[in-house]
């Protein structure tokens, strides 16, 4: 058996490397930065409140902190283009903000075909244009009644507003008063179709198209 000298030298050996282990662990770690997280609960579509979001520093690769926001104020007045819940970082791509109105925003349901509205395969917080289409034959004319509009609700069920192939009733939020009229006439004058925005680097619709003729 070792005597107890031995044992006590033993022990201040092991707490030594403890520390020096920990002190190279620490020197060694990313510093963090600072970076916006959300603080409560927020739906697509809403506005982002100032109590809604916080700072935290959080250890991240510096391609994913370009990503993020280091300033609430960059965040709040924007719209939430998906569903923030507490805790959850606030990554560009679900804020939207810059020249573009974020504030009066409203929020508008209608009923389309399936066909129409993508098969009812939309989730909360995507984006999508709507067109609507004016009158028949080769009088008829399309035109983009709302763009980038943020997809609040989908309801796939069973109504009786929707033709017999099946329905959706559609739930847009929708930034610009000017988009909120235009489509609720489109949607008593007009035929309805649904399309997924492919993001700010695709190319933009044109904003009316008349059939060319025969």
């Amino acid at each position: 058996m070792p005597s107890g000298r031995a044992i006590l030298g033993g022990l201040l050996v092991t707490a030594a490397a403890v520390g020096v282990a920990a002190t190279t662990t620490a020197a060694g770690d990313p510093p963090g930065v600072m970076v916006v997280v959300a603080a409560e609960p927020v739906d697509p579509g809403s506005v982002i409140p100032a109590a809604a979001v916080r700072l935290d520093r959080v250890d991240l690769p510096a391609a994913s902190a370009a990503r993020t926001f280091a300033d609430p104020d960059e965040v709040v007045g924007g719209v939430a283009l998906a569903p923030l819940e507490p805790g959850e970082l606030v990554q560009r791509s679900a804020v939207l903000a810059g020249d573009r109105p974020t504030t009066g925003g409203r929020v508008v349901s209608f009923a389309l075909d399936r066909p129409r509205a993508l098969n009812g395969e939309l989730r909360r917080g995507e984006q999508v244009d709507v067109l609507a289409t004016y009158g028949t034959g080769g009088d008829a004319t399309t035109a983009v009644v709302a763009a980038g509009a943020v997809v609040h609700a989908v309801d796939t069920g069973d109504t009786a507003t929707v033709g017999s192939s099946g329905g959706v009733v559609l739930t847009l939020a929708l930034a610009r008063p000017d988009e909120v009229m235009a489509l609720a006439h489109a949607v008593d004058t007009a035929g309805i179709t649904v399309v997924r925005s492919a993001g700010a680097g695709a190319d933009p619709l044109p904003d009316r198209y008349r059939s060319p003729g025969p």
